[in-house]
């Protein structure tokens, strides 16, 4: 649909990934619903095709629709990123504070940079988020037109194409423990210096170690294996819960097929089962690419998050304590209410809840 296309060059992305990511999540007060899903068009240029009666949109990212106000920045998310952006934000509901709080994000922080911090919010450390710690800075320029670009070709070679991974693929999940897991029959009696002292000791060693400690501490003998498989599976399930990012979200567990929910390959993140092969799922979810996609999304939104609160913190849209009690009540800015008001001012605002 665009009028001048410049994809990534070929080989780069395959036409499953160029089209998954063209989605995206467009919020800002001024346009429809304030939330607005939308494809990418090239250019800067993003359209939100009709739907439920609603009319053709198109709107540009960066674009300036005001000096100052409430309308100087149209902020672009992919789906997923827009999804654990929500929960990062306590805005999963589909209300008007959610909407709110979402539309405040940039005023907080900022309008997004340009040149080689082009999207980038201020105050956000994007390079330090998660163990991944991805600097894209490097990867752009300028072309002849003078737009910003990405070095699709450097960046992958240089070891960042795992990031092209669609992040909402999840491992099998399996709810029972294939016998072919197991390390042959039950053992026996032992005389090492770890499995003969009571097995109390090792639940409480084990929640200190890190993933890849716990792991590999249980493949080291066939009895700590069979324990793994076994005994110790409640304390991978609660790793793997912990994690956050290693799981469905609501939305996305919802719009899995029927087919997949009803026969439990896939986490219900409201029902965990309590039996099952954790242990499987928490050694899968470290390998997959597309979860470690996830995890560095969901570094990013924790990041973007630290950043927003930091930041609001003394801002004209911070709470004014009414008292120096500690259980002083709080309300609202006058800034805050006035924003409030632009956003409810849209036409479309109040009456389309978010699609997304």
């Amino acid at each position: 649909m665009s009028v001048a296309p410049r994809p990534p060059p070929e080989g780069i992305l395959t036409k499953k990934q160029y089209d998954y990511f063209t989605k995206a999540v467009c919020i800002c007060v001024n346009v429809p619903c304030n939330i607005l899903n939308c494809e990418f068009l090239d250019n800067y240029l993003f359209g939100s095709p009709p739907k439920g009666g609603r009319m053709l949109v198109t709107v540009m990212w960066k674009s300036q629709l005001d000096g100052e106000g409430s309308g100087r920045i149209m902020m672009m998310y992919h789906v997923v990123c827009a999804r654990i952006l929500r929960r990062k934000f306590d805005c999963e509901a589909q209300n008007m504070e959610s909407v709110y709080n979402l539309c405040e994000i940039d005023h907080v922080l900022g309008p997004a940079m340009t040149d080689v911090n082009a999207g980038r919010l201020p105050h956000v450390k994007y390079e330090e988020a998660g163990p991944e710690k991805v600097d894209v800075r490097p990867y752009y320029y300028l072309d002849e037109d003078e737009q910003i670009r990405l070095d699709w070709v450097r960046f992958k070679k240089d070891g960042f194409e795992w990031t092209y991974t669609r992040p909402d693929i999840f491992p099998r999940f399996h709810r029972t423990v294939l016998p072919s897991r197991f390390p042959g029959p039950k053992p026996g009696g032992t005389n090492d210096v770890l499995t003969t002292k009571p097995f109390d000791i090792l639940h409480i060693l084990l929640p200190y170690l890190t993933d890849k400690a716990f792991v590999s501490l249980l493949s080291t003998c066939r009895t700590l294996r069979h324990h793994a498989l076994t005994t110790l599976q409640p304390q991978a399930r609660e790793r793997v819960i912990a994690h956050g990012w290693a799981i469905p979200l609501r939305k996305e567990y919802a719009a899995a097929p029927q087919v997949t929910r009803e026969a439990g390959v896939m986490i219900d993140p409201d029902n965990a089962p309590l039996e099952g092969d954790w242990m499987l799922y928490l050694c899968n979810v470290h390998k997959s690419q597309s979860m470690r996609a996830r995890r560095w999304i969901w570094a990013t939104a924790d990041e973007l998050r630290r950043a927003y609160v930091e930041q609001k913190v003394g801002s004209p849209f911070a709470d004014i304590v009414a008292g120096d009690a500690p259980d002083a009540p709080r309300v609202k800015s006058p800034t805050r209410l006035r924003f409030e008001r632009d956003v409810r001012n849209n036409p479309m605002g109040g009456r389309c809840p978010p699609d997304w």
